[in-house]
């Protein structure tokens, strides 16, 4: 029997940076293909512009970097990245009032419930 020993790997030469942009691209790729289903969109059928909203500049930077990767993926003609999320995103909170209930007993009334 041959055992094989797998190389060390130098954990400085790993760039975090790197490999956060990559995994938001890959959620970004994951989440338009989701979008052509939910939308009945086939990826053969190509978009003329996939935008992508974050506040964070550094994020869009990153995004940029791996732009053609993105619209290769996608089957997008451009990539447009923008900054401003109020815009194009509404941030909702739904408590989980079983949960809360069991935390708060009879302080979680309806006037409690009304303020949050």
């Amino acid at each position: 029997m041959h055992w094989t020993s797998y190389p060390e790997f130098n954990q400085d030469l790993i760039n975090e940076d790197i490999e956060a942009t990559v995994a938001r691209m890959c959620n970004a790729i994951e989440t338009g293909r989701l979008i052509r289903d939910k939308i009945k969109i086939p990826i053969k059928y190509p978009l003329r512009t996939v935008r992508l909203v974050d506040a964070d500049p550094k994020v869009l930077d990153g995004f940029k970097t791996v732009q053609r990767y993105l619209c290769e993926e996608m089957n997008c003609i451009n990539i447009e990245l923008i900054a401003d999320e109020a815009t194009y995103v509404d941030y909702s909170c739904k408590p989980d009032n079983k949960l809360i209930g069991q935390v708060l007993k009879k302080k979680f009334d309806k006037k409690f419930s009304q303020g949050l």
